[in-house]
């Protein structure tokens, strides 16, 4: 599947191709790395594609059709989030924390791509996402957004365990901003995500969440027995629920109270809405 972890040959030559445009020998030594393969199985690949109207040949280069990408564009874009009214909100319910984490991304991607001068904030109680190596990818994959795009972020971490200080030593950089202050303000089952004008809550189980709270309290200097237990649940019944609103008033609030031990330049503070 093109973008995906499990690739064809089609999907090999296409992700190719999308770097311009190719010879068949070029295609046939490319493809040569990973397995070896005939010239003839190239050019019978070659003749689907073009048959397909996926590719086009212009002399010697095999190039994607233009044709084929106005067809992809027009199907990625179709893929949206909701779009709320003000007083408006959404409720998601999760069964696993493995469906959540599937939702989660897509969402967080298309928000993300539509808020890309917008500042965010984040509040967890502890932001045990990291550690769930049972998955292909954990969290560190959209963190590391910020730094690719450039877009100042800002994270509370409830509590000041050694877990929390060694998430906050690990991932603040100068666009991701992370301080570890005991919070009473905001209930422990709530993850928090404030972007553009919405406001993303996903609420945990209080057993699930009495549980890594006591691991984290428990594990003073490592995170073994944390990524033992994420593991465990990944799968099994976790009930999980995600509301998505547009509440100016809830979303005053949570900046004011996420924000106020963070130092924000004048450029940044005028992008929130207080």
């Amino acid at each position: 599947m093109i973008g995906g972890t499990q690739k064809n040959l089609d999907d090999r030559i296409i992700e190719y191709l999308a770097q311009g445009g190719k010879t068949a020998e070029d295609i046939h030594v490319f493809l040569s790395k990973e397995k070896s393969l005939t010239i003839q199985a190239v050019y019978s690949q070659l003749r689907s594609l073009i048959e397909n109207r996926i590719i086009v040949k212009i002399k010697k280069n095999y190039v994607l059709s233009q044709e084929w990408i106005d067809r992809l564009n027009r199907l990625l874009t179709s893929s949206e989030a909701p779009v709320l009214e003000e007083g408006e909100s959404i409720r998601y319910s999760f069964k696993s924390l493995k469906q959540l984490d599937s939702f989660w991304r897509h969402m967080l991607q298309v928000y993300f791509a539509q808020n890309l001068e917008t500042p965010l904030c984040f509040y967890s109680h502890h932001y045990f996402w990291t550690y769930n190596y049972s998955r292909e990818y954990n969290d560190a994959w959209y963190l590391d957004l910020f730094k690719k795009n450039k877009q100042p972020a800002f994270f509370l971490v409830g509590e000041e365990t050694f877990l929390d200080y060694h998430f906050k030593k690990t991932y603040s950089a100068q666009h991701m901003k992370i301080n570890c202050i005991r919070v009473k303000f905001i209930e422990p089952e709530l993850h928090i995500v404030l972007i553009g004008d919405l406001v993303i809550t996903t609420k945990m189980p209080d057993a699930f969440v009495k549980a890594v709270d006591d691991l984290y309290q428990k594990n003073i200097d490592n995170h073994d027995e944390v990524l033992e237990f994420l593991n465990q649940n990944n799968n099994t019944d976790t009930a999980v629920q995600v509301t998505i609103e547009k509440n100016q008033k809830k979303l005053k609030k949570y900046q004011k109270n996420i924000l106020k031990d963070f130092a924000l330049d004048k450029k940044t503070k005028e992008k929130f809405i207080f």
